[in-house]
């Protein structure tokens, strides 16, 4: 089975969110208006002055389905969530890797191949889509060199060659 964790938004004043076995029951002046199975829905957004029985809350919070409250203007209040799991090492891993250089460059400059790659696959497209593009030869010229800084960015040891190789692909992809 294929879990699509849906967002329920709740913005119907005076609503009255409770459970019924494995469902949210969404009612409404004391009518049922809505009945969705649980194990389809990731998170409640509720707007305004929306009431949540402390049954469900605690539910939502056993079975880790966000449950979030803001005002009727947007403006976040408070959010309902379950126990936290996971891996301290795992959490700590990435700031390990943001304090080694080589690591960093090394993420960073896949991260921009990929960015330069994309750009290149557009301008290709362009070109195979357009016949009146085909005649351009600043978008060859480009494609050129975005080929050549696709090798060199695969060679590249500090972070700030990688932000001049990014600031270069972009200055050619958007240049004409």
């Amino acid at each position: 089975m294929k879990k699509y964790l849906n967002t329920l938004y709740v913005m119907t004043e005076g609503a009255y969110l409770h459970k019924e076995r494995e469902t949210v029951v969404v009612e409404i002046e004391r009518e049922k208006k809505l009945q969705l199975p649980i194990h389809t829905i990731g998170n409640i957004f509720c707007f305004g002055h929306i009431m949540v029985s402390p049954a469900f809350m605690g539910f939502c919070g056993k079975i880790g389905i966000g449950l979030v409250f803001f005002s009727v203007y947007g403006r976040f209040l408070a959010r309902v969530q379950g126990r936290q799991s996971g891996n301290v090492i795992l959490r700590r891993e990435p700031y390990r890797i943001a304090d080694s250089e080589e690591k960093s460059v090394s993420i960073a400059s896949a991260i921009i191949g990929a960015k330069i790659a994309s750009s290149r696959a557009v301008l290709l497209r362009a070109l195979r889509n357009n016949p009146y593009l085909s005649g351009k030869q600043q978008i060859k010229e480009v494609l050129e060199k975005t080929k050549k800084l696709l090798y060199t960015i695969t060679t590249v040891t500090s972070l700030d060659l990688v932000r001049g190789l990014e600031g270069e692909a972009a200055k050619m992809y958007f240049s004409e």
